[in-house]
């Protein structure tokens, strides 16, 4: 990240967090381009930056996710403008603990100036704190509080204060992805885009037409009557638990990979109604195993180290109205190179079951 930000004159967009980060940053490449502007979209997102500076134009932007650790290396770093979406537990096995994770986080605007601008969710006490530390012009964005200036929801629509002008960019009900996490994610790419000069209106169109990115919450198939979602990019609790709650079917739960020093009992309260049968696989699996049985969830399936079989397993305790979904809570470095390739297997897996 910091090689192609020395190596480049394109302005960066710099995204972060610790859930959503790919899908808003997509959305807001999605925005600049349905506004007619030239994006580049890369970084974490899976196009490495470094490789791809001959293609990227001096007359658009860099839409760029950016992971803590990237940000743990650079020193010249500073997008014209950064955005940091949630800090929830993850990554503390390098870390150490949030404060370390935040700490990493924060990077992405230490290098700011007064000119730049740092959209940060108002919603989230941690990333609201840090508005304190800020060089930049602060935009803020928020799903449950009115805001004076910034993006905010009212009447189930977007809202662009502007102190006392108020617009209306777009009913919830048509944005194309569903979910109260993708209503954040619009916020937050909807703040990105003001702060580049898009008009409310091209943010709307663009809203309308964006149909989210491969394994976050991507439909697989329909077999048999049940719904099958590839959700491999959850790879923390907070980002399984805003899965489980974007369905309102019966489901059953793949988990389990490798644990990056997350705690598994915050999943507990939303299934509780929401799913009805896990299937375990993959390294973690014993200590989510533990963690379920401790709180009183005992439909529980072992797959062990195979994940042929966790799917197998998941397809027999799923009946037509049911979903069945990946989306393990956990890295995917025990059994795969990337979260890509367990989702992709996942994907030739359910197309493989019987119709």
């Amino acid at each position: 990240m910091e090689l192609a930000y020395l190596y480049t004159e394109t302005p960066f967009v710099a995204i972060t967090g610790t859930n959503g980060k790919t899908t808003t940053t997509a959305l807001v490449g999605h925005i600049l381009k349905t506004a007619g502007k030239e994006a580049f979209v890369g970084g974490n997102i899976g196009v490495p930056l470094t490789g791809n500076l001959s293609e990227i134009s001096t007359n658009g932007y860099i839409v760029a996710e950016v992971s803590s650790f990237q940000l743990e290396t650079v020193h010249h770093f500073a997008p014209q403008v950064a955005a940091i979406l949630n800090l929830t537990p993850d990554h503390l096995d390098r870390h150490g603990d949030m404060a370390g994770y935040i700490a990493a986080k924060a990077r992405i605007f230490a290098n700011q100036e007064k000119s730049d601008f740092l959209v940060l969710n108002h919603d989230d006490e941690k990333v609201r704190e840090l508005a304190e530390e800020a060089k930049a012009q602060v935009v803020f964005f928020s799903r449950t509080h009115k805001l004076e200036h910034g993006f905010w929801v009212s009447d189930n629509k977007i809202i662009w204060q502007k102190g006392p002008k108020t617009i209306n960019i777009i009913d919830i009900d048509e944005i194309y992805i569903k979910g109260g996490h993708n209503v954040e994610n619009a916020l937050a790419a909807c703040a990105v885009s003001a702060s580049l000069g898009i008009k409310a209106e091209q943010m709307a169109e663009a809203l309308k037409t964006f149909k989210g990115v491969a394994h976050r919450q991507e439909f697989v198939a329909t077999k048999r009557g049940v719904k099958y979602i590839n959700d491999s990019k959850g790879t923390n609790p907070d980002s399984t638990k805003q899965a489980i709650l974007a369905y309102q079917e019966p489901m059953v739960l793949i988990l389990g990979g490798r644990n990056k020093g997350s705690k598994f009992d915050e999943l507990l309260p939303v299934m509780k109604n929401h799913v009805k049968s896990v299937v375990l696989v993959g390294e973690a699996r014993d200590e989510i195993k533990a963690c379920l049985e401790a709180n009183d969830f005992t439909d529980i399936r072992e797959a062990g180290n195979d994940f042929n079989k966790a799917v197998e397993l998941a397809a027999e305790a799923a009946v037509a109205g049911d979903v069945v979904m990946l989306s393990p809570a956990c890295a995917s470095w025990d059994m795969f190179k990337c979260f890509e390739d367990r989702g992709d297997l996942f994907k030739k897996l359910v197309l493989a079951l019987p119709d």
